[in-house]
């Protein structure tokens, strides 16, 4: 038998916290505000160190996304705690569950969700995930660690393409029709097992990328959606069978284009998945995740055997350089300062937008702008041929529509509960000097023997994904996996391939610092190689920037009262 080379350890914490005002984060729909819990959201956290004391801690929330926020508040706990973990050895990340609670972020465009910010729910959320950090950390015990992979078959109603022409722009790619949006997606789950060194189980992680969204906009309830489902569902298999204590972690890769809904419904408007009851859809996407990472845990897989190691960077997102091999060759390309276009708000088929009525329609404003540049033989800026709806610099200094100030007059006219509150929120000064959207972000690598792990703050779509996998794959030699987990450590919205930008849908629109985003990120990657290498970097002084000052709300006070008792 083979010399033991980790210490693992695992645990589950309920984090199940909202407050009744906010809308649920992800549908940004005023209407989808949580009345009840119909199942709690959990934060799974395992704790891994390699025989030369190397510690890397990987927790998984049952949320929308990490906010910048709240890892800043995890962070000041697990050092109160003296709990002995480099900064950059923490992985933060969400299961982008939309039936989650919005209020923790302190950006303007993504508090909007709310609409609102609440510190107190963001307190109590890091407390009960650094109760979960510091017992998986007590809980390291002598581990063997095995990487194992499966591929979900097209029998398998699991996972569709929504935005299957910008995938197809891909030259990386094979087209498909709507019809087989199935095979426009990346079928692999990666799992990673974990067991006692004795053979008991103790844990296993399983990387999948696909959308939380089987639970849609016209709900009210607390869920922790498909991955919450399955992850509950492999846990009670083997508490069945004598290990009450395994935690299963079911994690996102890649999903920005990938859902779990490929059903129009006339009656809702909306595109919903196998069953009527959306509850009973995620019960069943998750049931097939479990299914196939049981299934995976049990096969053949590697044995873990190298180190543990990380690095962590913080890039400048409004103007991060891009290297001539990401950009065909171009040498001085950057990203932008962040902005949003049109089709965010047409939304998607299974989440339609407040101009959802016209979202078939509004790419093409895009793509005329790309023709006319064209025609004129302008070069492209960075954020082009996306024809901006919201300019996210400054709050005082951006505009809507391209013409209307944050304070022009009509803006608190708008009947709306979202405009409302921007109205309200630019007045407060430290909020009016800020950026409405993230401008300094984290970007994460961390190795684990064989394999790999990209832990980016985005939601990547599939073809990014696999371009930034392969990027990094041919620079680590010994590596069998690398996994592109996204939401992690913060949260910037999309990141689209340059070709699938120039489509200008939903994602495109989405993805803040226009086309190089991606390409920026495959550099920063790279450079990031030489620096796991060494097991470390030198810690970045991070730049100080002001926060969205708090919007305080009726019930914010009472949670703070309930959270101190």
């Amino acid at each position: 038998m083979s010399a033991v080379r980790y210490r693992a350890g695992f645990a589950r914490a309920d984090i199940t916290a909202f407050v009744p005002e906010l809308s649920l984060f992800g549908w940004g729909d005023p209407r989808n505000r949580p009345l009840r819990v119909a199942k709690p959201l959990h934060a799974r956290a395992m704790a891994l160190e390699s025989a030369s004391g190397e510690r890397l801690v990987y927790v998984c929330c049952d949320l929308g996304m990490i906010s910048e926020a709240l890892r800043r508040r995890v962070w000041a706990r697990l050092e109160s705690a003296s709990i002995a973990l480099d900064e950059h050895a923490l992985v933060l990340t969400a299961t982008h569950t939309h039936a989650g609670p919005a209020g923790i972020s302190d950006y303007l465009f993504f508090a909007m969700a709310g609409p609102g910010w609440s510190p107190a729910l963001c307190d109590a959320i890091a407390d009960r995930i650094a109760a979960a950090i510091g017992e998986a950390v007590a809980a390291l015990v002598p581990a063997r660690l095995s990487l194992h992979e499966t591929v979900i078959p097209l029998s398998e109603p699991v996972a569709f393409n929504r935005s299957v022409r910008a995938y197809n722009r891909n030259p990386d790619v094979t087209p498909v029709t709507e019809e087989r949006r199935d095979e426009a997606v990346d079928r692999t789950m990666v799992v990673l097992r974990v067991d006692h060194a004795s053979g008991a189980p103790l844990g296993m992680v399983a990387w999948f990328g696909l959308h939380g969204t089987c639970i849609h906009a016209d709900h009210t309830v607390i869920h922790p959606d498909h991955k919450g489902e399955a992850a509950t569902q492999v846990e009670a298999h083997y508490a069945e069978r004598g290990a009450p204590g395994f935690v299963a972690i079911f994690a996102q890769t890649s999903p920005a284009d990938v859902t779990p809904n490929h059903r129009w419904d006339g009656r809702r408007g909306i595109e919903v998945g196998r069953y009527a009851d959306d509850l009973e859809s995620a019960a069943f996407v998750g049931e097939i995740q479990a299914r196939h990472a049981l299934a995976a845990g049990r096969g053949a897989g590697i044995e873990l055997r190298g180190g543990v190691s990380f690095a962590m960077s913080s890039l400048d997102l409004f103007d991060a350089p891009v290297d001539a091999e990401f950009a065909h060759g171009r040498v001085g390309l950057r990203t932008a300062p962040a902005a949003v276009g049109w089709s965010f708000m047409g939304g998607t088929a299974e989440g339609r937008g407040p101009l959802g009525a016209v979202a078939r329609l509004l790419p093409k404003l895009g793509q005329a702008k790309a023709r006319l540049l064209e025609l004129c033989g302008r070069e492209p800026s960075a954020q082009d041929p996306k024809l901006v709806f919201w300019d996210l610099r400054r709050a005082d200094e951006g505009r809507v529509l391209g013409f209307f100030a944050p304070k022009h007059p009509v803006v608190p006219l708008i009947p709306d509960p979202h405009t409302r509150y921007f109205a309200e929120a630019i007045r407060h000064p430290d909020t009016a000097a800020s950026p409405c959207a993230p401008r300094h972000l984290p970007v994460q690598l961390v190795r684990i023997g064989e394999l790999a792990l990209a832990a980016l703050p985005f939601e990547p779509t599939v073809t990014s994904g696999r371009r930034m996998a392969a990027a990094l794959a041919s620079r680590l030699p010994g590596v069998a996996r690398v996994v592109v987990n996204g939401y992690a450590n913060g949260y910037a919205g999309y990141a689209v391939t340059p070709e699938e930008y120039d489509e200008q849908g939903y994602e495109g629109a989405s993805t803040l610092y226009g086309r190089l985003t991606v390409p920026a990120l495959c550099t920063k990657l790279v450079q990031l190689v030489s620096t796991l290498r060494t097991d470390r970097e030198a810690r970045p002084t991070e730049p100080v920037e002001s926060r969205l000052a708090p919007i305080r709300h009726p019930i914010a006070k009472a949670i703070e009262e309930e959270h101190r008792t």
